[in-house]
């Protein structure tokens, strides 16, 4: 869904006793919420597969973003307390050259930095990061949490454990941050959060999926979320389905009298893609986002590896 013209690099990663393996995949579109420009294409256009990049160790989960000009890729590591164990909180970044990559070559230019710390638990778990239009900071989406990383030296901005702050209202430990997609101007991020809204025996295990405004230099969520899920499939299939929000995309640009407006398009397990209009009004602390129900469409369309 990137409109963007230029390779997107994927890690996808396990823990393993002996070895860390990982497979990369370039091709197709990067993590720049459409601002890259043709130019920034490699010439490089297939599969490259990787092994034993890093020295032994507990690892588990790997993801990772190309920056909007396509010269390098930050790379996410979290740590596990053993192989195929359970992951401990804590993470470390690596920034790689995209286009050595690209040759089957892994040149290091920053890393590893760590985040995470004995003060956050094993549900921190890094998931899909997008970079500034500018390439100046990385939004980077963390299971129970959420940090901004400086792009010139991956230190955290928002603190080392980041912000854990993100779900008021949300019952229990039902929640998590999958993805998030920052505003042109970098100043504000759209989080995807899996909540858990409901009581009641017949719902104790239905879930929804919101997208929630995070504003960089407050460090805060501002106001309500907006459900992307539960209100569409009321609308369109007549029950409250439980759902499992992944990913976001699209491009949200500021406008003349200082809101924001955009398509977005989120994405959940089962394969279902939505898209909506979205507005943006920070000044508005209550409910700072206005979505368009009426162009909210579910895709029965199968996607694999949504989660």
């Amino acid at each position: 869904m990137k409109k963007s013209m230029f390779k997107k690099v994927v890690f996808v990663s396990m823990a393993l006793a002996s070895a860390y393996c990982a497979v990369v995949f370039i091709g197709g579109y990067g993590s720049d919420s459409g601002t890259a420009t043709p130019s920034a294409q490699a010439a490089f256009s297939g599969n490259v597969f990787l092994n034993g990049i890093l020295p032994d160790d507990n690892y588990y989960h790997t993801h990772g973003s190309t920056s909007p000009d396509g010269s390098k890729m930050l790379v996410t590591i979290n740590k596990a307390d053993k192989p195929y164990g359970k992951t401990t909180g804590v993470a470390d970044l690596y920034l790689l050259d995209a286009e050595k990559l690209s040759q089957g070559r892994v040149v290091k230019l920053l890393g590893p930095v760590s985040i995470g710390s004995n003060k956050t638990t094993p549900k921190n778990v890094l998931f899909r990061s997008t970079w500034t239009a500018d390439g100046s900071k990385i939004m980077l989406s963390g299971g129970d949490r959420f940090w901004v990383i400086n792009a010139a030296d991956l230190t955290p901005l928002n603190g080392v454990d980041g912000n854990p702050n993100l779900l008021a209202g949300s019952i229990g430990d039902w929640h998590h941050n999958h993805d998030a997609l920052p505003t042109n101007d970098g100043k504000y991020v759209l989080l995807t959060l899996r909540t858990k809204p409901h009581t009641g025996e017949a719902d104790v295990y239905k879930m929804d999926g919101e997208i929630k405004l995070y504003d960089v230099a407050a460090n805060a969520v501002v106001g309500a979320g907006v459900s992307v899920c539960n209100g569409c499939h009321i609308k369109q299939l007549g029950s409250n389905k439980s759902a499992i929000l992944c990913g976001l995309d699209g491009k949200i640009e500021k406008r003349a009298n200082g809101t924001y407006a955009g398509t977005v398009y989120v994405a959940g397990h089962g394969g279902h893609v939505a898209k909506a209009e979205v507005i943006i009004d920070p000044s508005n602390k209550a409910k700072p986002i206005a979505m368009n129900l009426d162009r909210l469409t579910v895709s029965t369309k199968k996607f694999a590896g949504t989660g």
